[in-house]
Formats: C-alpha cells, structure tokens, sequence
C-alpha cells in the first residue's frame, strides 16, 4: 500500500509493522487527519498501484482509547462470530432464540397485552442483541488496547491497516519499542499520524517513519533490520 500526499512522491506502507507520519506542518496535519476521516481530497491511497477509497483500505480509529477501540471493532465482531460458528451452532442458537420468543409471548399475553413477538429473526441480529466486545482493559492502559486490537484483528483476518492519532502521546518509550514488536508479532500494520515540532525517528527505529517539517520538506527513515 502507498498513500500520496500531495506535492510528495508516494509513501509507501509497511506491511506489517509501523508506519509513523510525523508533521511539524499544521495544514499537512490537518489534510492527512481530514482526509482519513472525512475523506476530503489531499490523500490518496493505491494497493498495487491501483487506487482505493481511503476509508475502505485503512480503518481509521484515531486516540486509541478503550471506548473508541470497542467502537472500532463492534460491528466486524459481530460479523465475524455471526460467519464463522458451525452450522449446527446457528441452528442451536436461532432454537434457543425462538423458545426466548415465545416466552416473551406468552408473557406479552397473560398480561393482556395486544402486542406480537417480532418472529424474523436472523443469527447477526441474535448477535448484535447480546453484544459480543472484546474483553474490558481499563481506558488508561493505552498500550494494552492496542495489543488487543492487534489480537482480535488477528483473529478476524483483518489486514489492511488502522490508524491511529497520536499513540507515542500516551506511551512510553519502552512501550512504543515494545508496540513495534508487537505489530509485526500479529502481522498488524499500524499507521501513527502525530504533530511533533521535531523529528523522532529516534524513538521508531524498527518503523518506517516521515516526517514533514515547517518548510513541506519531507524526511524518510527506513526500519531497521
């Protein structure tokens, strides 16, 4: 994957790791943020040199909090669990689902109430009833979050790349080396978008890492190997 960001020539994305852009520049900030989440025009992103909309290769989850990963993650869990039990699962489960229908009806009844149980029903609608989540991790536990975000992601095949804003704010340095290893550990590619006055490439050197300073000049650091 590579996103172009215009004047620069394409940045390319790791495939499993980090890739962190850092901008001292504002208005390249704000159109690399902007066109992520909104989709404005300033960035394009291409697999294989054939472009696609950015809010289809990259899964934009910006501060990674606890709520907001949750938030992330709802919807293809449920999917994911609604696809990939048995068939003998989902039969066992739109039983018991129906014999919950039924109860509700007899209930509804006995009160002498007019109303009817909704009978369509389908194994996504049972599962985005109960809610599947991954498990809780206190919101100040930044780095845990991300690991299980990387993990679930794992799990769902999931592997184009998410983004996050501003992660190296809410880590330590020993964490951010640590988030490194990790990414590449569960092949998650990891886009970080930061403000920073300065460059970093100091603090990822197992990451591609960009930077664009004041004067929209562009610095390229490679991972080490």
């Amino acid at each position: 994957m590579k996103i172009t960001l215009f004047p620069y020539h394409p940045f390319l994305v790791e495939e499993s790791g980090l890739t962190v852009f850092d901008f001292s520049n504002p208005k390249q900030y704000t159109q690399f943020v902007n066109s992520l989440v909104f989709g404005e025009e300033g960035l394009v992103v291409s697999i294989n040199d054939k472009i696609v909309s950015p809010d289809r290769a990259i899964d934009w989850i910006g501060e990674p909090f606890a709520d907001v990963l949750q938030q992330s993650l709802s919807k293809k869990l449920v999917k994911f669990v609604a696809t990939q039990l048995q068939n003998s699962d989902q039969i066992s489960l739109l039983e018991e689902f129906r014999q919950l229908q039924n109860h509700l009806q007899q209930l509804m009844t006995a009160n002498n109430w007019p109303f009817k149980v909704d009978s369509t029903v389908d194994v996504a609608a049972i599962v985005k009833a109960i809610g599947p989540k991954a498990p809780p991790i206190p919101i100040t536990e930044v780095y845990d979050n991300i690991e299980l975000c990387c993990k679930t992601r794992q799990i769902m095949s999931l592997d184009n790349p998410c983004a996050f804003l501003n992660a190296s704010h809410y880590l330590t340095r020993k964490e951010l080396a640590q988030l490194e290893e990790t990414s590449r550990q569960y092949n998650a590619a990891i886009i970080v978008g930061e403000f920073s006055s300065v460059r970093r490439e100091h603090l990822f050197e197992n990451s591609r890492y960009y930077f664009i300073d004041d004067d929209f000049v562009d610095w390229r650091y490679l991972p080490h190997e």
